[in-house]
């Protein structure tokens, strides 16, 4: 099936894609010490077209692997890079993922809380326990189970 798109929306699309593009190739030709140009004609060719595969799906899906958090070793989280449709893994996790051993009490199910629109970020109450964590696995603050109300812990950026 081919989708026929304006040619101002192409060009636009097109150009931010080459950008995008060309910054990861030079910063990838930084870590690799190669010369950014030949590591760009690798790369993308020029006068070849760019092809983009478009998904006409609701179910956008989540790779479903457990991975280590970035900066608490002992928390583990689902990678959640979007995957393609009628996979379960993304392309990093499809053949091989990290062995994630479950801690002495087990594995502990979040409950997802309503934040207000003023907190821009999503929290989970952690079961049998008072304390709301951010998506980075930290403890923000508290929660009131008489009104229902979250306690926000605020810190000095100079004292932590």
């Amino acid at each position: 099936m081919s989708v026929k798109i304006p040619a101002i929306i192409w060009e636009s699309l097109e150009i931010s894609l080459t950008t995008a593009s060309k910054r990861f190739i030079k910063k990838v030709s930084e870590v690799l010490h190669v010369d950014e140009h030949e590591l760009r004609n690798a790369v993308l060719p020029p006068g070849e077209k760019i092809k983009i595969t478009f998904y006409d799906t609701d179910n956008i899906r989540e790779c479903q692997a457990w991975i280590q958090h970035v900066t608490e070793p002992d928390f583990v989280v689902r990678c959640k890079k979007i995957i393609i449709p009628g996979e379960e893994y993304c392309s990093l996790h499809k053949h091989s993922r990290p062995i994630v051993q479950n801690c002495i009490e087990g594995v502990k199910t979040l409950r997802r809380l309503q934040s207000s629109p003023e907190v821009q970020q999503q929290l989970w109450l952690i079961p049998d326990t008072t304390h709301v964590v951010n998506a980075e696995g930290k403890i923000v603050g508290k929660f009131n189970n008489d009104n229902n109300s979250i306690e926000y812990f605020l810190f000095d950026r100079k004292t932590v």
